[in-house]
């Protein structure tokens, strides 16, 4: 489940999709990770690691905008602000995945 998750997050490519098509990849990649049940350690490092990736060619590609997408911040809530990954090391991640996505919202 791990490394489908963050293949999820790797297939998108912000320099390949605009707008619209953009948003709703990044929606549904979001939804998705955020439906995952009861996700463990490996799941939760994976999730984190393939967001900050995301939120990097994001930025990159000065595309932060498409975190605007339907749903997107509910799912960004939930993944990132709604549950204690319960060790320093995946806080740690987590910390990087938000101050990612910072900038990739400055960046648009």
């Amino acid at each position: 489940m791990a490394g489908a998750v963050e293949s999820l997050f790797a297939s998108i490519n912000p320099n390949a999709l605009n707008g619209e098509a953009l948003m709703q990849a990044v929606s549904q990649a979001l939804g998705v990770a955020a439906a995952i049940s009861a996700p463990s350690f490996s799941v939760w490092r994976s999730t984190y690691v393939g967001l900050t990736q995301l939120f990097g060619r994001l930025a990159a590609e000065r595309k932060g905008d498409s975190l605007g997408g339907a749903n997107s911040e509910d799912h960004l809530r939930k993944l990132l602000f709604n549950s204690d990954p319960g060790t320093d090391a995946l806080r740690s991640q987590r910390e990087s995945a938000i101050v990612a996505m910072n900038k990739a919202k400055e960046a648009h």
